[in-house]
């Protein structure tokens, strides 16, 4: 008994694990939906954050007391009494965490629409701070985190009465050396998040961009094609083709003067509305074409192929 008393705020709260596991089972079972969702409509993705705010805010009002994840992982939600969450607890407490995952969203449409490189600051910092709202659980006695405290809530074990959730007022067992340690995890967490979203987002974007430039090795061929035939470099109407070719995921090239291939960008802020500029030089005693790549200077040579950079 003694040992249960001393331990009690271990037994009475849930631990960092379990809800943990719970946060990544509650996204494995919401990436389904989020699937169906953008197959069944290209709003799917604009109704997504409605569908998990409901989700966050219905289950903790259920008999399990919270999400799928935290009854399997045998805990649930209470208010500071012990008592099932109200409506009143549930709405704010789901309205945070949402607003806390759109903040990407935001910074990144800022970053779009305004040209500036704000949004895509704010969204590095998001990222490295992306776990602090639950690192709170670690400088708490009673184990709350950011959106906990918004709402008023706990998260406890799926054992613990409400009677000895009342009696609890959470002052004592507060270990320092666990508070760090929980802050200095998530700090390397979201580091690490970062870093791996920055290495994706690299890699995705040069092979966007590597994937306009190979659509254009056709009319590369043809346009030296015609400079051996004809002696001067084409138009667009010699080669029977439109001014401007779309891609089917946004952007376009085009065939200017001189036989430039211009590539624009329509899509993805960190692309959009640059372009690349391919010029033809015609090496005489070689019989061949030099095609010189220049970038926009807006575009980040992390994303450009080596002939660009």
């Amino acid at each position: 008994m003694g040992m249960k008393q001393t331990d009690s705020q271990v037994v009475l709260y849930g631990g960092s694990g379990n809800r943990a596991v719970a946060f990544i089972i509650d996204l494995l079972l919401l990436a389904l939906p989020s699937s169906a969702l953008s197959a069944i409509s290209p709003l799917g993705a604009y109704t997504l954050p409605l569908f998990v705010f409901l989700y966050l805010v219905l289950m903790p009002l259920t008999p399990l007391q919270g999400t799928l994840g935290q009854w399997i992982c045998r805990i649930r939600l209470c208010d500071r009494r012990g008592q099932p969450l109200t409506w009143r607890a549930a709405v704010p407490r789901a309205g945070a965490t949402i607003m806390w995952f759109c903040l990407p969203v935001v910074f990144s449409t800022l970053f779009s629409a305004g040209g500036m490189h704000l949004g895509k600051v704010l969204g590095d910092i998001w990222w490295l701070l992306f776990l602090m709202p639950w690192a709170l659980i670690g400088f708490r006695p009673r184990r709350e985190s950011a959106f906990d405290l918004i709402a008023g809530s706990l998260v406890v074990t799926s054992r613990a009465e409400a009677q000895q959730i009342a009696d609890n007022d959470g002052t004592k067992n507060l270990k320092l050396f666990r508070a760090v340690g929980t802050l200095l995890l998530c700090l390397a967490v979201g580091a690490m998040l970062q870093s791996l979203i920055d290495v994706y987002k690299a890699r995705s974007l040069h092979g966007r961009i590597s994937y306009a430039v190979q659509e254009t090795l056709p009319l590369r061929a043809r346009i030296h094609e015609f400079r051996d035939q004809m002696g001067r470099w084409p138009t667009a109407s010699d080669l029977g083709m439109a001014a401007t070719i779309p891609y089917p995921d946004g952007g376009h090239y085009s065939l200017q003067t001189q036989a430039r291939i211009v590539i624009r960008f329509s899509v993805l802020p960190e692309l959009k509305d640059r372009s690349l500029t391919f010029t033809p030089t015609l090496i005489p005693n070689e019989n061949r074409v030099d095609w010189q790549c220049s970038a926009d200077a807006g575009l980040d040579k992390r994303y450009l192929p080596t002939a660009c950079r």
